[in-house]
């Protein structure tokens, strides 16, 4: 499926340089303490509440393996970020 996927996307982006899009709809949970030194469980549980919908707009761009670039876009309330992604025309 991520042959005939990067094909279509490949054909459809030819002439495009540069696609910009959103990453995510949500800004980034803040680190905490627990995060950053364990333990690991709650880092899990909380990547697991959040990966759900964090692929929805990445999604078409992993399957097909197409470099693509993943940038903070702008600080929200407590310094948590948003971000875009890119993704380089063929």
């Amino acid at each position: 499926m991520s042959g005939a996927l990067t094909a279509q996307l490949d054909e459809l982006l030819a002439s495009i340089d540069v696609l910009a899009g959103p990453t995510s709809d949500s800004p980034a949970w803040p680190i905490t303490h627990a995060l950053r030194v364990g333990p690991l469980p709650d880092h899990h549980r909380a990547w697991g509440a959040a990966q759900a919908r964090g692929a929805e707009f990445t999604m078409p761009m992993d399957l097909a393996g197409v470099p693509a670039i993943c940038l903070p876009a702008a600080s929200r309330p407590k310094g948590c970020r948003t971000a875009f992604s890119s993704r380089a025309g063929a």
